[in-house]
């Protein structure tokens, strides 16, 4: 999985220079932007193939599920049109309460 193999580089490289930056006696929260900031920018000047493949997994996958592609049940679909249907019909019996209006204001 090429996000997780990304995020797992970028986040060694930032223990990496936090743990230098500390042997350095730099302080502990100092040295901990310091080492986010530049890990940031060495993950993105040097790990641009990992970047790119990970980019393009998310990618292929949003498209998938645009296409289509579900992970949710059709079960949970209709359980969740069963609730919009008893709130709709709630909300149809209760008096003054028109879906037209904005909530808190004034009839």
């Amino acid at each position: 999985m090429p996000v997780v193999l990304y995020s797992a580089i970028r986040l060694v490289l930032l223990v990496v220079i936090w743990v230098v930056l500390l042997a350095f006696h730099v302080s502990g929260l100092l040295a901990f932007a310091i080492a986010v900031v530049l890990a940031l920018l060495i993950s993105y000047l040097a790990f641009r193939g990992p970047r790119d493949r990970a980019a393009r997994y998310v990618q292929e996958r949003a498209q998938r599920r645009g296409a289509g592609e579900r992970r949710i049940s059709a079960s949970i679909d209709e359980d969740d049109a069963a609730e919009d249907a008893i709130v709709d019909a709630q909300r149809h019996d209760v008096p003054g309460a028109d879906t037209d209006d904005a909530p808190g204001r004034p009839a």
